[in-house]
Order: structure tokens, then sequence, then C-alpha cells
């Protein structure tokens, strides 16, 4: 390329500087890029872009780190931030044009070439950048987080504070270039919220199914690497829908839940780099819409959900209030679990989950086993909410039991006083498998060798995970025997 032919908005000595340093950097890079990529490849613009960046950029994520604190799940970012985020765009600005060889390159081709790049191109270990970037189990949107690649991450965070106007122009430019791409770029705008993100996602809103133009093609997509639907990638995200600009995002989240429940099709075209869902993997995600954290979300998205909880729940023959008791179920299951995972870790330990639910005039118990802690916590203790409520309903279906609200003053009071009530081990057990675990329990408890993490009643239900370790003799058998029919019975259900 000659220098003179590119128009980047420097001068002609530092045009000459950016390729003399790139040309540099294509050398020091050159083992790192992969050797799947033959030398035709290796001459894209867009291959050479994302190498240049990432390596530019591969000590950024230290620098982020000591930009952005979080602080009780609400993060807050240094005086430096935003100077990293303009340093980089006005950079990536220069490098675009510099490649590209074109005049005056405007900042919606900017956004489209970036946007592109990283949604398709080889970089590394994970393949493109978008598999990096939705390596994570949750999203922050201040800065990257687990495995995902920083100085990638730095790079659509940059691109992404371009004006709005850009990003609406580039739809329509991505929209006629490489239209079965919008599904990958739709999932890298919902990973880093900006008012272009916004924008981008926003666009193009079709008359007849709701959809804008990115959302139809992300209609039936999941990232590639975990393959979550565009829901779940905002329920991972720590700050739920609270930082998309103005509520035209959660309309077409809106939009989407109502395409899914009405099982409409959209033509969303052969979408790549992004995998495909199916029916039972949008319904699951429909059925984990209720039971993220709402703490972040707006009032409008906390409407759409409860919208599609009355709809899935109307399905099963659930009133309202019984919906909302088995939404509490998960919930309290769910944090539980997680705030006392230290108390399943214990080796040589066996622990249990024991619920306590009102059904009409009595207080019933359910128990059961809790698998050891393997691989990331977030995923376990999603996975132990999931099961234990699917136990919990199938139980309480056998033996022709509904949940219901405490109604008297007799039964709320002993609900706020339930976490400090030793009588709460000896109500109803609701099937055999309870009662053995509750006998262990309570032969435990008599020997001071029971370790409880007990969570208050709250919408219908209190849960305690409760830990038993020198439980010997038949109590042990006993216990051990309800652990592994519980994990058999969870594997044919």
């Amino acid at each position: 390329m000659n220098p003179s032919e590119c128009g980047c908005g420097l001068s002609g000595k530092g045009i000459e500087f950016l390729t003399e340093l790139h040309d540099k950097i294509m050398d020091a890079a050159a083992e790192g890029i992969p050797p799947s990529l033959d030398e035709e490849e290796r001459e894209d613009a867009m291959v050479q872009f994302v190498v240049h960046m990432r390596y530019v950029l591969e000590d950024i994520g230290e620098l982020l780190d000591g930009a952005v604190i979080t602080c009780n799940g609400f993060t807050v970012v240094g005086r430096g931030y935003h100077r990293f985020v303009s340093d980089a765009l006005v950079y990536i600005r220069s490098l675009v044009s510099m490649l590209i060889g074109v005049e005056s390159l405007p900042d919606s081709e900017v956004f489209s070439f970036v946007m592109e790049a990283l949604s398709s191109k080889v970089h590394g270990f994970f393949g493109n950048a978008l598999r990096s970037l939705c390596a994570a189990d949750s999203f922050n949107v201040s800065k990257p987080v687990g495995i995902q690649d920083a100085a990638t991450w730095m790079v659509l965070k940059s691109v992404m504070s371009v004006d709005q106007a850009a990003a609406r122009e580039a739809v329509h430019s991505l929209s006629t270039r490489t239209p079965n791409t919008l599904a990958a770029c739709g999932f890298l705008a919902l990973l880093v919220r900006s008012p272009a993100a916004s924008a981008f996602l926003e666009e193009g809103v079709s008359k007849s199914s709701g959809l804008s133009t990115v959302f139809s093609a992300m209609s039936h997509s999941t990232d590639p690497y975990k393959y979550r639907t565009p829901l779940d990638i905002v329920a991972c995200t720590q700050h739920g829908n609270a930082d998309f600009a103005g509520p035209g995002v959660t309309q077409q989240f809106h939009a989407l839940t109502r395409a899914w429940m009405n099982k409409r099709g959209c033509d969303s075209g052969s979408q790549l780099f992004v995998g495909q869902s199916d029916l039972d993997s949008r319904k699951a995600s429909l059925y984990r819409l209720p039971r993220c954290e709402v703490r972040m979300q707006t009032p409008d998205w906390s409407s759409m959900v409860a919208e599609v909880s009355r709809k899935m729940d109307a399905e099963k023959g659930l009133t309202e209030e019984e919906s909302r008791i088995w939404i509490s179920v998960w919930t309290n299951c769910h944090h539980i679990v997680y705030m006392s995972k230290r108390i399943v870790a214990r080796r040589g330990c066996t622990s249990a989950m024991v619920a306590w639910t009102y059904c009409k005039n009595n207080l019933y118990a359910f128990a059961r086993g809790v698998r050891t802690p393997t691989g990331s916590i977030d995923s376990w203790a999603v996975k132990s909410a999931d099961e234990f409520e699917r136990d919990m309903a199938f139980a309480f279906k056998g033996a022709s039991l509904v949940p219901s609200m405490p109604f008297t003053r007799i039964q709320k009071r002993a609900a706020i006083a339930m976490p400090g009530d030793h009588a709460r081990w000896d109500c109803i057990p609701v099937d055999k498998r309870t009662t053995e675990l509750l006998d262990t329990l309570r032969a435990a408890q008599r020997s001071e060798d029971l370790c409880v993490g007990q969570g208050a009643f709250r919408n219908g239900s209190a849960f305690a995970l409760v830990r038993a370790s020198s439980v010997e003799g038949d109590a042990a058998v006993s216990m051990d025997t309800a652990l592994a029919t519980s994990r058999l019975a969870s594997q044919f259900k």
C-alpha cells in the first residue's frame, strides 16, 4: 500500500509512521497468527486489523482493572477510563483508514469494518473474537471478565463510542454487503452498552413482526461458545438491561419474546459465526427469564418478564399465586446454594437442600441431596436450582399438593420466625426421600454436628443448605442413599 494514498486524518509523516509501525507489528506478531490462515488470508485487511490491535492492546486488561472497581454490585470507573476508550477510537480510525486506503472514511464505515472483523476474522485460540467475548459465564459492560480477550473487548468498547447516526448507517451497510453477519454483530452489541449499541440494535423495525433488522437476524441464533440466546446474554450481564440507552432495546426484546411464545418464524436467513437455536432452547430461555436477577432491571423489562411468566404458567394451568411461588422456589434455592457454596465444597461431608412451604393449613418440608460444586460456581448454582425445582414440582404433583402463601396470622408469624425455629425440622415431609434426609439431619443435629445455611421465608418458601460432616451408621447410609436416588431420578425425568 502506498502511504500517500491513505486518507486517515494524519499528516504525511504520521501516515508514514503508522504504516512503518504496522509492518513491524505484523512481523512481531507473525508467530501468533493461526497457522490455518494462508498467505492470502494473512493479507486480508480485517485479519491484519485484529492482529495489530491485539498486539497494541496486549496489556489493556491490567489498565482496565486499575480503572474500574466494583462495589456492592455497582461498577465505578476512574477518570482515565473514558480517555482509554476515546484514544483507542482515534487510533482505530487511523488504522482502518490506512489499511483500506480510502480518504475521508466516515465513522459508519469504520464501525461496519470493525464489527465485521470482530465477528468473522480468525484471531487466535477461540477462533473469531465473538467466541472469545462470549466465553465468560457472566458479563460486565465496563470491563472484560473471566477469559474474555481484553484487547478485542477494548476494540469493541471503543468502536461502540461512535455517534448513533453512524451506528444506524452501519446497519444498512452491513445489510447490503454482508447480511449473514448481522446476528454475530448483534451479539457483539449486546455485550457492550452505549447509545451507539442501542441505535444499532433498534434500527429498521419491521411493521409486521415489530423486530428490528438486527433482532430479526438474532431471533433464532445463539452465541457461538455457550449457545445462549439474546435473552440469556442480558440475563447473564451483571448490569441487566439498565445500561441500554432508552427503552427501544427492551421493546425489541418484548417483540422477540412475543414472537417466540406465538411460535412465529422470522426470516433471519443463514447467519454465519453464530449458533442456531431450536424450540426447546428458546423455551428454556423464556423459562429462565423470570428467574434472573432483577436488581438492575428497568420497569419496562420487569413488565415484559411478568407478561412472559403469566403466559407460560397459563399454559401449565397455574394460577398467578402458584406461579409466583414456584418462581420464588427457584430464586430462593439459587440464592442459598450460591451463598452457601463453601458448605457444600467441604470434603468428606454430605450436603442437602431443604425447602419449606405451606399447603393450605399445613407446613411441608421437601429435601434433596446437593451435588459437590464442579467447574463454574455460577453454572453449578443455576443447575442445582433447576434440578431442585424440577424434583420438588414432581414430588408435589405426585402428592397432590399445591404450594400456597401463608394466609393466617399464625402462619405469617411462624414464617417470619422460621429461620430460628427448631420445630421446622419436624414438619410434614412431602415424600419418603425427604423423610430419610430429615431423620439423618435430626440425628446430626442431636450430636451438634449440623452446619446450616438458612434463608428467610420469602414469597411463599424458605430454604436451608445443610451439611452433616460426621454422620455414622444407618443415618449415613440413608443420607447417601437418598442423595444417590435423587441424582438417579433426575436423569430420567
